[in-house]
């Protein structure tokens, strides 16, 4: 990311912060927290808290309390997902996960309220409406996401047969685990065959 659009960034999350007074209000609870973040084949940046506020910075520049590493789309999930709070799926995180976690629920629960700044450009019935708009079509996007993934993964499995449906998995699983038990007797079972003979 250029030095540039990183400042761009960092302005506009700061602004989405401060729109947000229960963002504010979190990160103040949080206290100072240096994270460094490490996008695989990009770089590693350093995301300061502090006084309810952020700050990207060089990586380098101090010893950070948490480190989380991955994919672009992995720390995006992270980030911005609806499950669990908890790393997974290709991210590697070291050091104070609890006040990680903690920032991670205020970034994913991030509602800034756009429509005071706009109503100072454009006036109060304008931003309003544009707000409501927004919203909308923010709710159509998750549902939209939503099915496309359900239908995404319903073609796969019954149309295609690529994947299995999960009573499938569930039972496959179960044999898969119940073939290495056997396996792993009969390996204790020459075992003691070879020490006695």
């Amino acid at each position: 990311m250029s030095p540039l659009a990183e400042r761009a960034f960092e302005r506009l999350l700061g602004r989405a912060i401060a729109l947000d007074a229960d963002a504010v209000a979190a990160l103040r609870g949080l206290g100072e927290f240096y994270l460094v973040v490490e996008i695989e084949g990009v770089g590693a940046r350093l995301l300061q808290v502090y006084e309810g506020g952020v700050r990207i910075d060089s990586a380098h520049a101090i010893r950070p309390d948490a480190r989380v590493r991955g994919s672009l789309a992995a720390l995006a999930r992270l980030f911005l997902g609806r499950g669990p709070v908890e790393p997974a799926g290709g991210l590697t995180v070291e050091g104070d996960r609890d006040r990680l976690a903690r920032l991670v629920v205020v970034m994913r629960g991030l509602d800034p309220d756009w429509e005071e700044p706009i109503s100072a450009l454009i006036g109060d019935v304008a931003a309003h409406h544009l707000s409501r708009a927004r919203r909308g079509a923010g709710r159509w996007l998750r549902t939209t996401a939503q099915a496309l993934a359900a239908d995404t993964g319903e073609q796969l499995q019954h149309e295609s047969g690529l994947l299995p449906s999960r009573p499938e998995w569930s039972a496959h699983c179960r044999d898969v685990a119940a073939l290495e038990e056997r396996l792993d007797g009969l390996e204790r079972r020459v075992a003691t065959r070879r020490a006695s003979g």
